[in-house]
């Protein structure tokens, strides 16, 4: 069964970077259309650019480390109240998160308040830098 072949659609030739190069355009922020290469054309103008750009990515593994961990905290925190009397003190501190480092310090459990408190700092310092 041989079936006839269908003739193929003509594929659009242009070369390189010359006027035959269909423009590339983009809608936000502004529309705008470019012959220039898709590279050249979201390039950031100056090296500034480029170390924002990594100050951004530093700043996210900052907030995305310091949540983490001081959720960790928070939850070792808990079992440590939990685990001492009186140990509704660890149910309270779950629920109200500004409870655990206090009654942790009174409780003895100074490492985990010190690791609680210094990763809301970090988290607070690096969060606000991200909002200037």
């Amino acid at each position: 069964m041989n079936r006839p072949r269908r003739p193929s659609r003509p594929t659009p030739r242009f070369s390189g970077f010359g006027p035959d190069r269909p423009p590339v355009c983009m809608v936000w922020p502004l529309p705008a259309c470019s012959t220039a290469p898709r590279s050249r054309l979201f390039r950031k103008t100056s090296r500034s650019g480029y170390l924002l750009g990594a100050l951004d990515f530093v700043l996210l593994g900052l907030i995305s480390g310091a949540v983490g961990l001081h959720l960790v905290a928070h939850v070792t925190l808990v079992i440590g109240l939990l685990r001492r009397k009186p140990w509704w003190r660890g149910l309270v501190a779950l629920l109200v998160p500004p409870l655990a480092p206090y009654w942790g310090y009174e409780a003895k459990l100074r490492g985990r308040v010190t690791l609680w408190l210094a990763t809301l700092a970090v988290y607070l310092a690096s969060a606000t830098a991200a909002a200037l």
